[in-house]
């Protein structure tokens, strides 16, 4: 009972938790009942072909941005068709099943690939069960109800059917059509499971709970009703983990399903009377510890902002799922990490701060399903923006360069010019005031307010009165360090159908050096230095801070590596490098 204390406590708090547990529970009876009558007619093919074969259709579904009912409709049409196909060429042509499934998972995944990313694909293996609506819940139990009375009413025709298929046809008429709607609904519960637990989950939550039993015994009844409480504890085992160790929800159910088949399989060969001991004493041997942040961001750069204003007391964290020990490594802004333990510091914090535009906007749909106490603050709706100078030197790519520029215009990148960043503490100040009213954050605002001057009149003087070369960045996201200190910088478009045409022209542009991202590989960066004959400078810092660094130390980097790059002759070089020292 202690090892899931906490997970009860925060049952009651947290609505996403309480839809998760539900569907735990929906699934495991589902699951069970799916698979023992699957299984036991050796048609466990079927499920294979199936939960593949509906990966096209959920990508294709997922990239229209659908509700999770047509995506699921057009996963259930996509697994027919190829379940179908492969049924055909396994009975028409010299192929056995096991290598028509080889061929049709080769052709789903191939075809998953080709109209979603691997982010698609991902959420079609392993679902999203902390995120799923409150509508999904209610069709999952409608059809777990269904499910169980249809199965009650012909168990004992479907269980004639899995062991002797022709003499139920020919001894029950109406035969051919309960299988039929048995697999209609195999299909239908399949195609909505997938939104909350993923095609692979359901795969394995359907066959390994049945092989892990069959193996001490045949009575199908025992098998299921095994098979559910194996599944409960399995998932709810999953869920507890995911939520206090961050470990992924899909691949741990899975890895969990797994052991218990390996422990059946060693269990019946080796009889171990104490097994079952053994595996109690491992999970309640497990130091929990529940964890709960106040204010949370986007990005380090705002929670390093926010611990110069906070007092001590305050727990600060960013949500960001990146490996916090590479000192090189930025946290990933643009993508929402649909995590349980993220999901979790959403819903106790205090404040939730981001940038807003063109960087973390599309966290705001996930914010208003989870119906969250905090609040948000969303910087880019108070940034007031000073009227800047477009660049206009780019003969070819003009019209782009515009686009680009616009739609950066109040996005994260703001924090390449001080004098936004001042407008970030300042904001930050006026929400921590209203949540912790306490005078030494003002203060605190104050003198970090100071040295973000005295680091905008540094930068000036880097390059006051010097001849500036042009340079070429690979993310756009320089035009604000171009504007505040009158360096020229291009940037590569990260469109793949305008690069082309860009890369032909570069030799015009008089470029003198190439500027990689230090949270990207720079390959492409040392290729086209060798093809332009350029110089390839040192990585610059764009995105976001690096992890345990200052955001002063990265602007200082950042202007002595374009210094040393752009500055045009070594008589002024020498001069920089005194005046860095």
């Amino acid at each position: 009972m202690y090892l899931f204390s906490p997970l009860l406590e925060s049952l009651l708090i947290h609505p996403f938790l309480q839809r998760a547990v539900i569907l735990c529970f929906l699934s495991s009876i589902l699951c069970a009942l799916m698979g023992a009558v699957l299984m036991s007619g050796k048609t466990a093919f079927l499920g294979d072909a199936l939960s593949h074969g509906m990966l096209p259709g959920i990508t294709l579904g997922t990239r229209m941005d659908g509700p999770w009912w047509i995506v699921s409709l057009m996963g259930a049409v996509s697994g027919i068709i190829l379940t179908t196909i492969t049924l055909w060429t396994s009975r028409h042509r010299a192929l056995d099943v096991n290598s028509s499934i080889a061929g049709i998972y080769l052709l789903a995944i191939a075809i998953s690939m080709f109209f979603g990313g691997s982010e698609d694909l991902m959420h079609a293996f392993f679902g999203s069960i902390f995120i799923v609506p409150q509508s999904y819940v209610f069709v999952l139990t409608l059809c777990t109800l269904g499910s169980g009375i249809f199965c009650y009413y012909f168990w004992d025709n479907l269980k004639t059917h899995s062991f002797d298929s022709e003499f139920a046809y020919r001894t029950y008429p109406k035969m051919r059509w309960i299988y039929r709607g048995w697999i209609a609904l195999f299909v239908l519960n399949a195609a909505i499971q997938f939104q909350g637990m993923g095609a692979l989950v359901v795969l394995g939550l359907t066959i390994l709970p049945f092989l892990s039993f069959y193996v001490s015994g045949t009575h199908l009844k025992h098998i299921f009703w095994k098979s559910v409480l194996w599944n409960m504890c399995a998932t709810l085992s999953s869920l507890f983990f995911s939520c206090y160790k961050d470990w992924p929800y899909g691949p741990t159910l899975l890895i969990v399903l797994g052991i218990g088949y390996a422990g059946s399989l060693i269990y019946s060969r080796i009889k171990l009377p104490h097994l079952w001991r053994v595996l109690v004493i491992f999970f309640v041997s497990f130091d929990l510890y529940a964890y709960r942040p106040y204010i949370v961001t986007s990005s380090f750069l705002l929670k390093h902002i926010t611990e110069k204003l906070a007092p001590k007391e305050c727990l600060i964290e960013t949500i960001s799922e990146n490996d916090y020990t590479s000192p090189c490594h930025c946290s990933s802004l643009h993508h929402f990490p649909c995590s349980a333990k993220s999901i979790k510091k959403l819903t106790k914090a205090d404040l939730v701060i981001l940038h807003g535009k063109g960087v973390d906007m599309q966290w705001f749909s996930t914010l208003n399903a989870l119906k969250i106490k905090a609040k948000i603050l969303v910087l880019s709706e108070k940034i007031k923006l000073k009227k800047i100078k477009i660049l206009e030197k780019n003969p070819i790519q003009k019209e782009i360069s515009r686009t680009t520029f616009t739609d950066l215009i109040s996005d994260g990148h703001l924090w390449h010019d001080p004098y936004y960043v001042i407008q970030y503490v300042t904001i930050i100040t006026e929400a921590l005031l209203k949540i912790y009213p306490n005078k030494s954050i003002q203060s605190r605002a104050a003198i970090y307010i100071r040295d973000l001057n005295d680091l905008d009149v540094w930068i000036q003087n880097q390059w006051k009165g010097r001849k500036k070369l042009s340079g070429l960045v690979f993310h756009n996201s320089m035009p604000y360090y171009q504007n505040r200190y009158g360096v020229t910088l291009y940037a590569l478009p990260e469109a793949s159908h305008h690069q082309g045409n860009y890369l032909m022209h570069l030799t015009k542009l008089k470029i003198c050096a190439i500027f990689p991202e230090q949270s990207h590989s720079s390959e492409g960066a040392e290729q086209l230095a060798k093809d332009l004959k350029i110089k390839l400078a040192s990585s610059l810092c764009i995105d976001d801070i690096p992890f345990g660094k200052t955001y002063c130390d990265v602007m200082k980097s950042n202007t002595e590596i374009l210094c040393d790059a752009l500055i045009q002759n070594e008589e002024e070089k020498s001069i920089y490098s005194k005046s860095k020292k």
